[in-house]
């Protein structure tokens, strides 16, 4: 290993700590992750990893060509996780890690909701946000903003000093795609429920391939 790729694989798997939780580091090479479970439908509530897989190229929009969407899974650690903001609606949350699809704070979080009808049995998915400079911890909040409950999402980097949380609240239509906007609140009380956890592959939390 030279020393250039020592260094960097030691700030990969440097973490900050937002009010005792492990923030996962900005941008992580496939390489260098510690063994991520691969998504299955058990491993998320019944979503569908491949339409999942879809519904993401969509939403990434022109920074995949098609023909290279298998690369960007292989290239990259996308993450996803189960996330109970509505009940019984399917909602999901993909995390993007990767030296080309993160900044200094943080990288990308795409939160996607189980299309309703459709005379196909098998589920498809629909964009309720992009969440730009985005670090896990990633939570469910206690609370609920028009219908749906609020997601917390580290802040960190970037220029931000002191590491929060912020509270994005959904507005009917999307989520916030931006969590350091101001008037974005943070989270000073309870965490809720956290889907996005550790940098180490533990937690709900399973690789997109």
């Amino acid at each position: 290993m030279t020393g250039s790729h020592a260094n960097h694989t030691r700030l990969a798997l440097l973490a900050l700590s937002i009010g005792g939780a492990t923030i996962l580091p900005t941008a992580i090479h496939a390489a260098d992750t510690p063994g991520y479970r691969t998504c299955a439908a058990s491993h998320l509530d019944g979503v569908d990893p491949i339409r999942l897989k879809r519904a993401l190229v969509d939403a990434v929009g022109p920074n995949i060509a098609r023909p290279d969407a298998d690369r960007f899974f292989s290239d990259n650690v996308v993450l996803a996780a189960p996330a109970p903001l509505r009940r019984g609606h399917g909602d999901v949350i993909v995390y993007t890690q990767g030296p080309r699809v993160c900044g200094s704070g943080g990288c990308n979080l795409y939160v996607l909701a189980r299309k309703a009808g459709g005379a196909s049995s098998r589920p498809s998915y629909r964009l309720l946000g992009k969440v730009t400079a985005a670090r896990p911890p990633v939570s469910v909040l206690p609370t609920i903003h028009n219908g749906r409950h609020d997601l917390g999402v580290g802040v960190a980097g970037g220029g931000i000093r002191d590491p929060y949380t912020a509270a994005l609240a959904f507005d009917g239509k999307r989520y916030p795609g931006n969590p350091t906007l101001p008037g974005i609140p943070r989270v000073t009380g309870d965490m809720g429920h956290v889907i996005l956890a550790s940098a180490d592959g533990s937690g709900p939390q399973c690789r997109l391939r």
